[in-house]
């Protein structure tokens, strides 16, 4: 959608719409907007969606965009750091550093925080280990279709019951 197509009610009215058709839980239901789009054009949008119930998360944390000094009054919920930001510093000291301090600074906040793009278990042991306990990526699964999804999801619940 063009933001400047629609009006925030519209879209506001049309996702609530959606969610009352289709009987999905509120709490389950969340928004992920690009980092890019946080900047005062589309904060008033942001936090219009914030009032209207949505839990939000910005997406691409540390692709570059991103300031930190609006983190102290932002409306989202979860922060989704940026595979392409793990890559890039996961590869030296320093790096790893930052992302321990932005991990911390996420839970201090109050902020959830999930990493993008974990291909490994040293990564997913170092984002668990300094905090980050929601993690996605092809190290646990790659893309599956939604038959897969559920064998997989019934042969967890087997395995979860013996």
């Amino acid at each position: 959608m063009a933001k400047k197509s629609y009006t925030v009610g519209q879209v506001n009215g049309y996702i609530k719409n959606l969610i009352d058709k289709y009987q999905i839980p509120m709490e389950l239901f969340q928004l992920e907007i690009t980092e890019t789009t946080e900047n005062a054009e589309s904060l008033s949008y942001i936090n219009s969606l914030k009032q209207a119930g949505f839990t939000l998360l910005m997406d691409d944390f540390g692709s570059g965009y991103s300031s930190l000094c609006m983190l102290k009054n932002t409306p989202f919920d979860v922060l989704k750091m940026d595979r392409q930001f793990l890559d890039e510093c996961l590869d030296s000291k320093q790096g790893k550093t930052i992302i321990s301090h932005v991990i911390s600074m996420s839970n201090d906040l109050g902020l959830s925080i999930i990493a993008e793009g974990v291909e490994n278990r040293g990564t997913a042991d170092f984002l668990y280990d300094n905090g980050c306990s929601v993690s996605q990526g092809f190290y646990f699964s790659k893309p599956v279709s939604i038959p897969e999804f559920e064998h997989m999801l019934d042969e967890q619940q087997t395995e979860q019951q013996r």
